[in-house]
């Protein structure tokens, strides 16, 4: 099996390259698994689905966040609405015979807002190489068809995804959803501290270059400050204490003067920011281009569900591919 780049994918000269998969049978049993309805319920969420009475007065919860963590993330995987989830949940029950009950639809459109997602647990220790961007998601309203036939010309609204991925596995680290009118680097602060341990390096693109970024990015280095990589502006200028105590940034700009930006691309690694457009285009593959709850806390809920499945079917199996020219 072979793939083809795309041009942001292209080496330096310009012409696309071809990759051949290493692991094509092995990688073709672990998409098969991702639809796999056998794994769903462990002993441990059996047991977690309904909580214990914590003995206070008022209502109590009748389905902890496991439950409703489960029913969100099997609407998402299956792209179905929550009535019909609540079906399937209810019969996936009743055939394995379980003492549990499903989730009402009313029920997870309302725990849905503050539920509170965990991310799983990391396959790997040490520092994170982390990857950062972002793209737009549509939401609810009229589609493109209605805007053609009718003429319409309002605009279009939709939310901005913030994704940051490691290096390594290509795990989604974190995650969280904008209004539109967000800017890329107002949101790394946040996150930032969705990543547990320490950041070795951070990389994004040229949306990213503030000094806000690298402070915060610089801050979660641990021993030392985490390796910033991020493209100056054409117009940038070295700060003051260039020439006594220069910054990343600084040298950032030092380098592409001296060397050119290619060279600076190809001397600070930033060719790896790439992998995050892929982890992107994997969410909207699998989950979809557009969220299905329609308000902001929800739809916040949503994307952290989202990404917490893709890092399930992550963990079952990704390509190996290698160059052939």
């Amino acid at each position: 099996m072979t793939a083809r780049r795309g041009p942001k994918d292209a080496v330096p000269n310009g012409s696309n390259r071809r990759y051949k998969l290493r692991n094509w049978p092995a990688y073709n049993a672990a998409l098969k698994k991702r639809g796999s309805i056998t794994v769903w319920f462990s002993e441990e969420a059996i047991e977690a689905w309904h909580p214990p009475h914590g003995g206070t007065k008022g209502g109590q919860y009748e389905y902890s966040d496991v439950a409703i963590d489960t029913a969100l993330t099997i609407r998402l995987v299956f792209k179905s609405a929550l009535r019909q989830t609540e079906g399937f949940l209810d019969s996936l029950i009743r055939i394995m015979g379980l003492n549990i009950k499903a989730p009402n639809f009313s029920t997870l459109s309302r725990r849905g807002k503050n539920l509170d997602v965990r991310p799983l647990e990391r396959l790997s220790d040490g520092p994170v190489n982390l990857l950062v961007d972002s793209s737009g998601l549509k939401i609810y309203g009229d589609g493109e068809w209605t805007e053609t036939k009718h003429g319409l010309r309002r605009r279009r609204r939709w939310r901005k995804l913030h994704i940051g991925a490691s290096d390594g596995d290509l795990e989604l680290m974190a995650c969280t959803v904008t209004t539109d009118d967000v800017g890329d680097a107002s949101e790394v602060p946040g996150l930032l501290d969705q990543v547990e341990g320490d950041i070795a390096s951070f990389k994004a693109d040229g949306a990213y270059d503030h000094q806000a970024v690298y402070d915060a990015a610089e801050a979660r280095g641990g021993m030392s400050p985490a390796r910033v990589v991020i493209p100056p502006r054409k117009n940038a200028v070295l700060s003051e204490n260039a020439d006594t105590c220069p910054s990343q940034r600084d040298r950032h700009i030092n380098t592409i003067r001296v060397h050119g930006r290619e060279a600076w691309e190809i001397g600070s690694g930033y060719g790896r920011r790439l992998l995050v457009e892929n982890a992107i285009y994997r969410y909207k593959t699998i989950i979809g281009r557009e969220l299905h709850a329609r308000d902001l806390s929800c739809q916040q809920t949503e994307s952290k569900l989202a990404c917490k499945a893709i890092n399930k079917m992550t963990r079952l199996g990704m390509p190996d591919s290698y160059c052939i020219g």
